[in-house]
């Protein structure tokens, strides 16, 4: 990743990047993601990670969009979308380019501007880490 530009030192131009309304409240949580927290008693750590939600942070940032699809915001952000689309690696990698392209065009300088936005907790405390074997 890049390094951060202080706030005052990036563009302006809203049709270059995206700007969250000023004071906007935290979005309602959906909670985790259900297959992360279906696998939690086999992996609690897993399963109690915090994500980034990449679809949040495209409706912050791309609001006149349609549909904030990974496809969709792909061919928007013009990235290619792999032959293999629809395998995990393949579309890790696509998720990854989009949130890059994502946080570039955003006015968020820390991980806490853009937690406020995105974050997507854990649902529920799964069973005791001590309990985990193994995996993370």
């Amino acid at each position: 990743m890049r390094p951060s530009t202080p706030p005052q030192q990036r563009p302006e131009n809203s049709q270059l990047r995206c700007q969250p309304k000023s004071g906007q409240p935290r979005q309602p949580n959906s909670g985790q993601s259900p297959l992360l927290h279906g696998q939690r008693s086999h992996c609690p750590h897993l399963a109690d990670t915090p994500l980034l939600d990449t679809v949040r942070l495209a409706r912050t940032c791309l609001p006149e969009l349609a549909s904030h699809s990974l496809d969709h915001l792909a061919r928007h952000l013009q990235l290619q979308i792999p032959r293999d689309r629809h395998r995990a690696l393949a579309d890790v990698r696509l998720t990854l380019a989009v949130l890059q392209r994502l946080i570039n065009r955003g006015h968020w300088s820390t991980l806490m501007d853009l937690e406020r936005i995105a974050l997507m907790p854990a649902k529920k405390p799964g069973p005791s880490v001590a309990d985990q074997p193994g995996l993370f």
